[in-house]
């Protein structure tokens, strides 16, 4: 009998010491951001806590679970974790970024309280590359020119071409060019001299999702 009751209060020491986990179910689709389309086979993350102060987010121990899914052709998902932090869910795909802004600094996770999520909608950049030929329409060897993009978050620095042209400054026709974000406008700024008088015009090219921009701009 005394026995008995050694177990039992070793099992209620064991029991009374177990963290209480909490629950997280989210439930959503996955479209692209310029679109509005859904995006299919999208590895969904939902894990138990971030390494502690992971670039601005707050700081906790994370545990090693996890729970993964993928959405489907209408790109919707709905994913469940039982852990001992808040969690937090991401997702991949090659050629795709998701962003979240989290207190001022963009990472590649959005934090969840304990609580089930229904309905939830969530933004993927298509990658796209802008690589245009620029064209003088009063070519002069004297003349310069120069040249920002514009893409979703920044413009790119200053592009300074001297001469006649025309001019592909963001490498050769085989070559990628500059990152933008599929199914969206990027602006182009230029600046340029002619006849020793400067002139600034503004442009947008639309880009579509997976695609390179190699089309012609006059100015």
């Amino acid at each position: 009998m005394k026995y008995v009751f050694l177990l039992t209060m070793i099992a209620f020491f064991f029991l009374s010491c177990k963290k209480d986990l909490n629950y997280t179910r989210i439930a959503g689709k996955v479209i692209n951001i310029g679109s509005k389309q859904p995006i299919d086979s999208v590895l969904v993350i939902l894990q138990d806590g971030v390494a502690s102060d992971f670039f601005g987010t707050p700081g906790n121990t994370s545990s090693d679970r996890k729970n993964l899914a993928y959405t489907d052709k209408n790109g919707y998902f709905d994913v469940e974790l039982e852990g001992e932090h808040r969690a937090y869910i991401g997702f991949k795909k090659d050629k795709y970024l998701y962003e979240y802004d989290e207190g001022g600094s963009v990472i590649g996770i959005k934090p969840y309280p304990e609580g089930t999520f229904l309905n939830e909608v969530f933004e993927m950049e298509a990658e796209a590359f802008f690589n245009g030929i620029f064209v003088n329409k009063q070519p002069n060897e004297n003349d310069s020119l120069y040249l920002n993009v514009y893409t979703t978050y920044y413009w790119s620095s200053d592009w300074l071409l001297v001469g006649t042209g025309p001019f592909r400054p963001f490498g050769e026709y085989e070559d990628e060019g500059y990152l933008a974000t599929g199914d969206k406008f990027s602006l182009i700024k230029l600046r340029f001299t002619r006849n020793n008088k400067w002139y600034t015009k503004i442009d947008s090219v639309y880009i579509k999702s997976l695609e390179i921009y190699r089309d012609t701009i006059f100015y």
